[in-house]
């Protein structure tokens, strides 16, 4: 089954709290307040992954321009143009400041979450970075143009962010014993999230060398 659109999130959040039709809340409250925890279950339960090589920038021979999605990394390897990888370790967990600390061994650290800088130079002509990252997923920006998008949460999770969502709109209403009966929902099912996808990325980091 394909991940619901904006329309069907619009439909099921105004069932559950009994609106039908906009009365207290507007389509617009709604997508926002969805927008909201949606990336409140993702930063927690990190469930949307990606993959992709990434240039080295020729001015430095050690920056490199994260996507515009990225929360965190999963695995970051140096490849070379023979298709080799080479595993890279984070220097200093999460180094800070502006300039690369070089380091006998090659790694990597971050500045601000947009860029990641190499503890060496390499050569951006032959090089590249294969990074595997968490995603933020994609918040809906129009509540009218995007009724027809369809949102970056499986459908094995959107139940999840229903609640949360649906918890957040009792909430405003005063309505608190049903705010907070979804929010339970809401948190029992981030829980059963994060430990499912713990269990799968155990499974396969066993399968990799480092």
């Amino acid at each position: 089954m394909a991940n619901r659109t904006l329309a069907e999130i619009i439909e099921e959040c105004r069932y559950l709290v009994s609106e039908p039709t906009p009365a207290f809340f507007t389509d617009k409250e709604i997508m926002l307040f969805y927008n909201a925890v949606q990336m409140e279950f993702v930063k927690w339960t990190k469930i949307l992954k990606e993959e992709t090589d990434l240039a080295i920038s020729a001015v430095d021979n050690v920056s490199v321009t994260l996507p515009a999605d990225f929360l965190a990394t999963k695995f970051v390897h140096l490849k070379s143009s023979d298709g080799s990888l080479q595993f890279l370790h984070p220097y200093g967990g999460r180094a800070r400041g502006v300039r690369s600390p070089m380091s006998e061994d090659l790694g990597y650290y971050l500045i601000n979450n947009t860029t990641l800088k190499l503890t060496q130079e390499q050569d951006p002509n032959s090089d590249e970075v294969r990074l595997a990252y968490y995603q933020t997923p994609t918040p809906f920006a129009d509540e009218v143009a995007d009724l027809a998008v369809s949102c970056d949460i499986e459908d094995a999770y959107i139940d999840g962010v229903l609640a949360g969502t649906v918890s957040r709109l009792f909430k405003k209403r005063r309505e608190l014993q049903e705010s907070n009966i979804y929010f339970a929902e809401f948190q029992k099912k981030m829980a059963e999230a994060r430990r499912f996808e713990n269990k799968r990325e155990g499974v396969r980091q066993m399968n990799i060398i480092y």
